[in-house]
């Protein structure tokens, strides 16, 4: 659904023939409260998660649904390691994460495109529980090819920082989910009115399925006050509540 028929289909369960009377800026910012609050519904849904903590594969993948809804924002970046220190939000989108399947390393720095071309290793991510008793092992110390990752807010360090040993390994590739786009809708002005037109600059489009958008559509409709009975949502197919 483009953000066009985003804000027509809002107006036209609103009943509003014209759409100075539904703001394009509330619809924005209704819009990124609603699909924010989507977000932290669909990831709630990964079972013993924590934010800031690696999600183990079986939880990641506990629903097909939950897993298809946030596709469109499952993003894997490949990171700098200075020292056994690095930044998960280094890519400036980190939501959520990281996932702990299909993790590797490498020892040396590099940019993504050359990231390949090294010797990559599979990489395990444990939790603050597990660290100290993995990383003081004599019989299974972190080594170059079977290195050890976690999330570490260590002191003087980024938000959402990362450990990794040893110290040697100069980059990971990780997979995590970005945080979505905010939507904004182009359009022009006429006699004072705003009309709304996809193909105007500066538009950004929902990321969403349609299915996901009805959900948001939904939350939008009840956030802007719009007291409307079931009947009026029903008829375009919109949901007040989360998938389940």
């Amino acid at each position: 659904m483009t953000s066009e028929e985003f804000i027509r289909t809002v107006c036209a369960i609103a009943d509003k023939s014209t759409y100075g009377l539904v703001k394009k800026g509330d619809v924005e910012h209704f819009y990124q409260i609603a699909q924010m609050a989507l977000v932290e519904f669909l990831i709630g849904s990964y079972s013993g998660y924590a934010p800031g903590r690696p999600i183990p594969p079986v939880h990641a993948e506990a629903t097909h649904r939950v897993d298809l809804a946030l596709a469109p924002f499952r993003q894997t970046a490949v990171f700098t390691v200075v020292n056994g220190r690095g930044d998960m939000n280094q890519h400036g989108d980190f939501l959520y994460g990281p996932f702990a399947e299909g993790a590797s390393a490498a020892s040396g720095h590099c940019g993504d495109s050359e990231f390949d071309k090294l010797a990559r290793v599979p990489l395990a991510w444990a939790m603050d529980s597990e660290w100290n008793d993995l990383t003081v092992s004599e019989i299974d110390m972190p080594t170059l090819s079977k290195p050890l990752a976690r999330m570490a807010h260590l002191r003087g360090g980024p938000k959402w920082g990362f450990q990794v040993m040893p110290s040697q390994v100069g980059a990971i590739e990780a997979t995590y989910l970005r945080k979505p786009s905010r939507m904004v809708i182009g359009g022009t002005y006429q006699s004072g009115l705003f009309i709304p037109d996809s193909s105007a600059p500066g538009n950004i489009d929902p990321e969403w399925s349609d299915v996901e958008i009805r959900h948001i559509m939904g939350r939008v409709v009840i956030l802007m006050g719009m007291n409307l009975d079931d009947s009026a949502l029903k008829e375009y197919g919109i949901m007040e509540k989360e998938p389940s």
